[in-house]
């Protein structure tokens, strides 16, 4: 890949198609991969699992959490995510990367904390036909308080994306 190619990010269109697109007209649909390349998103991943994502979510809720995001991936990568309809599990935001909402069974607020929500924020670069690019893991409070740290977010998820497909800086000799 030239750095010409990856001046700047430019999504697959339509946006999200590789998470849902196994529904589209029943044709025969290729698994996608996940690209972890963009190191904050791997580390907050990682957090997920250890129990230190935020200090917010106990650790069954991490736990819970870290169980239901694998599933939800493994959908994006089968592409049989819903987008629709009260239950979706995915949806674009910010005009070009995808979010993929996994969910607790019960969600309730415990000692006057509360409930948090997980979001996962991925792109799908044009330049690469299968890649699904993880650019963020957070959570954000389940009200709409939550809504100025999900915009937040996004716009960290939009800057990863177009740090992610800037050419690296040339070797010094």
């Amino acid at each position: 890949m030239t750095a010409v190619q990856r001046a700047c990010y430019v999504p697959h269109e339509p946006v999200g198609s590789r998470c849902y697109g196994a529904s589209l007209n029943g044709s025969e649909h290729q698994f996608a991969e996940w690209d972890f390349s963009v190191r904050e998103a791997h580390a907050e991943i990682d957090a997920l699992h250890s129990n230190s994502l935020d200090p917010k979510l106990s650790p069954a809720e991490h736990a819970e959490y870290a169980s239901q995001l694998q599933i939800l991936m493994h959908k994006a990568r089968a592409g049989t995510v819903r987008f629709v309809g009260r239950d979706a599990e995915g949806n674009v935001v910010g005009g070009h990367i995808v979010e993929l909402k996994p969910r607790l069974r019960y969600v309730r607020e415990v000692f006057g904390r509360k409930p948090r929500l997980l979001r996962l924020y991925l792109g799908e670069p044009s330049v690469h036909p299968r890649m699904l690019l993880a650019l963020g893991l957070a959570t954000k409070e389940a009200s709409l308080d939550g809504l100025s740290e999900q915009d937040a977010d996004i716009a960290e998820a939009k800057a990863r994306a177009e740090a992610w497909c800037q050419p690296s800086p040339s070797p010094v000799v």
